[in-house]
């Protein structure tokens, strides 16, 4: 298994944090260990993509912020680009292929 960038690791954790708010939930869906999963979601915060809330028992609740839902929204618009090329890529070649046999 490759090593996911940053980049992949915030998108998960961003991913996970749409539809939780548990850190150990959060931590489980992302594939992150609690203690990592702590750090990323720590800078998240500071760059206003997610915000938290101390909950009554000491717990931490987690949600994304207006700035992490376009973020979001944006690499889902991207990706849904990416395989619509793909796709489309793949059309392309194999009526070529047919058009040369």
């Amino acid at each position: 298994m490759r090593r996911r960038s940053k980049l992949e690791i915030y998108l998960d954790l961003l991913q996970a944090v749409s539809k939780h708010r548990d850190l150990m939930v959060i931590a489980r869906k992302a594939r992150l260990s609690i203690s990592t999963a702590e750090k990323h979601l720590s800078f998240l915060g500071s760059e206003g993509f997610i915000s938290t809330s101390v909950l009554e028992d000491s717990k931490i609740d987690y949600e994304l912020t207006a700035k992490g839902f376009e973020a979001l929204m944006a690499f889902l618009r991207l990706t849904a680009k990416e395989n619509r090329f793909s796709d489309t890529n793949l059309t392309l070649k194999t009526h070529m292929l047919h058009e040369t046999a």
